[in-house]
């Protein structure tokens, strides 16, 4: 991949992370009702259990989307060069935690994933 491609790429995972934790407020605001969730209330969020067997990035946010506090998430790929080109696999991995937050969660997956750096919303740390 150029290094056009692979800037391309990385910064359309950087905006969907980012839209992952907007998008994750605003479901917070509708079953609350009232009140807006700040962004570290929903990091530290505890998981009990978070088991992932050779999946991708994809496949374990979509596992935690639906767990203690689900939230609404999309991906985007960026587009080939030419529609002949083959897709270029994602990287697959395995992650086995235990009582960790939404945070270290996603921390993990972007370390097993390294195509990705995940910035936390208003929350910068």
């Amino acid at each position: 991949m150029t290094r056009r491609g692979s800037n391309l790429q990385y910064h359309a995972i950087l905006l969907i992370l980012t839209l992952l934790l907007a998008a994750s407020e605003l479901t917070a605001v509708q079953q609350s009702g009232t009140q807006n969730v700040p962004v570290t209330e929903f990091l530290n969020t505890k998981v009990p259990e978070f088991d992932l067997q050779n999946q991708t990035i994809v496949d374990g946010v979509w596992k935690l989307a639906r767990a203690p506090e689900p939230f609404a998430f999309g991906f985007e790929n960026v587009l080939k060069k030419t529609l002949r080109d083959p897709d270029v696999p994602d990287p697959r991995f395995s992650l086995q935690l235990k009582d960790k937050t939404v945070r270290e969660v996603l921390d993990a997956l972007c370390q097993e994933d390294s195509r990705v750096h995940l910035v936390y919303g208003r929350d910068h740390r």
